[in-house]
């Protein structure tokens, strides 16, 4: 078990906004484990809250396939414009 706010860090680590990862982090979470239908927040704080080993890693997967989508995206805009220059 790994904790949630470790989860968020290493995000942030890789280049996205912290505020962003929460989110996303959150919403994850939450249509996975679920929400207290009383309170709508899962019963852990962030900072308290652990997840599975693997519901982590997928998590942390999923935002390292987003930053090389990112980063081919954006080299392949270069690529373009570099082109356009010739």
């Amino acid at each position: 078990m790994k904790k949630t706010i470790d989860l968020l860090n290493e995000v942030v680590e890789l280049g996205f906004d912290r505020e962003r990862a929460l989110r996303d982090i959150d919403a994850c979470l939450d249509q996975i484990l679920g929400i207290d239908e009383e309170t709508g927040d899962r019963p852990s704080p962030l900072t308290e809250e652990k997840i599975e080993d693997e519901l982590y890693n997928d998590i942390l997967d999923g935002f390292k396939a987003e930053k090389e989508m990112n980063e081919f995206a954006r080299e392949s805009h270069n690529d373009f414009l570099d082109g356009l220059q010739l």
